[in-house]
């Protein structure tokens, strides 16, 4: 379903925003019910709806339990985000 490259200093809410819609549309497209792919991918039922909807994550969310979702999906990430402390 192709590869999605991120690149900046951090995620912010647009990212967030279009990376939740395109993995909910991947997610659909494979027949997965938001339960189902939540177990697959090892994240919580609501850590996956705040992802698919856009919606408050606490910031950025936890870029292994992204990377672990996503390669559930067959999706690959590239994370070249560069956190500055």
């Amino acid at each position: 379903m192709g590869v999605i490259i991120m690149q900046g200093n951090l995620l912010n809410d647009a990212d967030i925003k279009a990376l939740g819609k395109h993995l909910r549309t991947v997610r659909e497209f494979k027949g997965l019910t938001r339960e189902k792919a939540a177990k697959n991918g090892g994240v919580s039922l609501s850590w996956l709806q705040k992802l698919e909807n856009g919606s408050n994550l606490n910031g950025t969310p936890d870029m292994q339990k992204l990377k672990n979702y996503c390669n559930s999906l067959a999706v690959m990430i590239e994370l070249e985000y560069k956190y500055k402390l």
